[in-house]
């Protein structure tokens, strides 16, 4: 299988174009096919389940799932991408620099790499 992969994209549109202010970007982790969370949308109960065991959660939830790669801009069907961002009410350049979404990127990847010995305790 291959390996799971993460990554920041920078936010593209300018935080003066929203009503409040935004963080730097967002986060993606990537899982390959064959992974047990390949494919599933971002608010299945099997995902979350998965963070509810190590009590990392994804800030402000997932809200993005897909085979598209936000860093590429490509459709890659071996790979399916989770998403989180920083514009939610209350984030801004100071809380959400780009250190914050890059250690929480890295949190969230760490949960992913750690599920294959969970599967038999949540059940999935």
């Amino acid at each position: 299988m291959k390996e799971i992969v993460s990554f920041t994209v920078e936010r593209d549109v300018p935080h003066n174009n929203y009503s409040f202010p935004t963080g730097w970007g967002n986060g993606y982790v990537g899982v390959p096919r064959g992974h047990a969370l390949f494919e599933h949308d971002y608010n299945s109960e099997e995902l979350y389940r998965v963070f509810d065991e190590d009590g990392v959660y994804p800030h402000g939830g997932f809200t993005f799932a897909d085979h598209y790669n936000p860093s590429t801009g490509k459709v890659e069907d071996d790979y399916w991408y989770f998403g989180f961002d920083t514009a939610h009410l209350g984030d801004n350049n100071i809380t959400w620099d780009k250190a914050a979404v890059i250690r929480h990127t890295e949190e969230l990847r760490t949960v992913f790499d750690n599920l294959e010995h969970k599967l038999d305790v949540l059940g999935l």
